[in-house]
């Protein structure tokens, strides 16, 4: 049983299973000084190669994830997968899935789940197909033990915050208040922009949480495709291929 796999984006990651191994997979970058036809007449042309070179009984595609992306983004993915989908039932007919990403992640390999990150994916590949020798993935992924970072306690401040800044604002509005000097007023301006900052802070502190955390996985990610060529979008598609694999087999 041979299955495609693919992840179809500006750059398309792509495999082939054979039996539920990983015989071959690769990336099929579109050129962006080309215009749009021009992509998509070269998209068909590779993607109708690379049917037409490992023949497969089934092809996985991941389905479009609406709310993502922009409008100009999420038309321009629909045209690749309309594309896509002539040139895989042109070869297969109806051995075609879609699939969510929530979907194929949950049932694909073990530790994964519906909200599983891409590197979370690029790492399951790599240790269910033994891409990287294990103790030096163990030494790549060592990193990630970094972003352990619980910040939940400094939203629920801002939101405590949030709500009581609302509270002083609303009573400072209110004609009737009970405050009975300027004093007293200023008092709860000075509060509510005392308030303001301190969320600021919270904010900033945050995002600069985030964004040590996106430079890990980031940094891990470039060090998986160093090591064996396996980029997010391919271990994408080999996700997906790997979980219709699973399903049929279950059919059998």
């Amino acid at each position: 049983m041979r299955i495609i796999g693919l992840d179809i984006a500006t750059k398309t990651g792509y495999c082939l299973l054979e039996d539920g191994n990983l015989v071959n997979y690769g990336m099929l970058d579109l050129p962006q000084e080309m215009n749009l036809f021009q992509r998509l007449s070269f998209f068909e042309t590779n993607l109708n190669n690379i049917l037409d070179t490992f023949t497969p009984d089934y092809i996985a595609i991941e389905d479009i994830l609406l709310g993502i992306s922009g409008v100009k983004t999420l038309a321009y993915l629909g045209r690749l997968n309309g594309v896509a989908l002539s040139c895989c039932y042109k070869k297969v007919q109806n051995n075609i899935e879609l699939m969510m990403p929530s979907k194929w992640k949950a049932e694909s390999f073990d530790g994964l789940n519906g909200l599983s990150k891409k590197v979370d994916v690029q790492i399951a590949v790599c240790k269910h197909f033994n891409l990287i020798e294990p103790k030096l993935l163990e030494t790549i992924t060592k990193p990630l033990n970094e972003t352990n970072i619980d910040v939940s306690n400094i939203q629920s401040k801002i939101t405590d915050l949030s709500l009581e800044t609302k509270k002083f604002i609303a009573f400072l509005a209110r004609k009737r208040n009970g405050l009975k000097s300027d004093v007293d007023r200023r008092a709860f301006e000075n509060k509510i922009q005392e308030n303001k900052k301190t969320i600021q802070s919270y904010k900033e502190y945050i995002q600069k949480c985030n964004k040590k955390i996106d430079n890990i996985y980031k940094s891990v990610s470039l060090e998986i495709m160093s090591k064996c060529g396996l980029t997010q979008d391919v271990s994408d598609s080999v996700g997906v291929a790997y979980c219709l694999y699973k399903k049929l087999s279950k059919n059998k």
